[in-house]
C-alpha cells in the first residue's frame, strides 16, 4: 500500500466525520442562512478527499479537470449566497434586538404601548363609552 492510499484514506475518515458533525449541526441550526453554511462545510471534506484521490490517481477520473472547475465555481457561488444570507440573518437579528429593548423601555417606564390598546385608546379619547371599547375588543 502506497503513501498515498493512506492519506486518502485518512482525508476520507475525516470527511466522514465532518459530514456527520455537519448533519449533526444542520438539524439544530435556527435559519436557512446558517443551514446553507453547514451545508457547505460538510461538503468541503468530501470535495476534498475526492480531489486528492484523483491526484494521487487512487480513483480515475477521465474528465476531473472539467468537473473540477464547475464544482470549484459551483462552490464558490454558494459560499457566496450564504455570506450574504448571513450578513441578512445578522441584520435581521439587531434590528429585532433593537425592537425588544424599545418594548422593554416602553414597559418600564409605563407608556401606553404597555398597556392594553382597549385602556390606551380609552384614556387618549374620553369621548368612547364603555360599551364601544368591549365591543372592539
Amino acid at each position: 500500500m502506497s503513501p498515498e492510499v493512506g492519506i486518502v484514506a485518512a482525508l476520507a475518515l475525516v470527511s466522514v466525520l465532518g459530514v456527520v458533525c455537519s448533519i449533526h449541526l444542520l438539524r439544530r441550526a435556527p435559519d436557512w442562512p446558517v443551514r446553507i453554511l453547514t451545508i457547505l462545510l460538510g461538503l468541503m471534506p468530501i470535495y476534498h478527499t475526492i480531489s486528492a484521490a484523483v491526484e494521487t490517481r487512487v480513483i480515475y477520473f477521465p474528465t476531473a479537470d472539467r468537473w473540477r472547475i464547475v464544482s470549484d465555481l459551483t462552490i464558490n457561488v454558494l459560499l457566496l449566497i450564504s455570506i450574504f444570507l448571513l450578513e441578512f440573518s445578522v441584520e435581521e437579528g439587531r434590528k429585532f434586538r433593537v425592537q425588544l429593548r424599545v418594548m422593554e423601555a416602553a414597559a418600564a417606564v409605563g407608556s401606553p404601548a404597555s398597556r392594553p390598546f382597549t385602556v390606551a385608546r380609552a384614556e387618549s379619547n374620553p369621548a368612547l363609552s364603555a360599551a364601544q371599547l368591549t365591543d372592539e375588543a
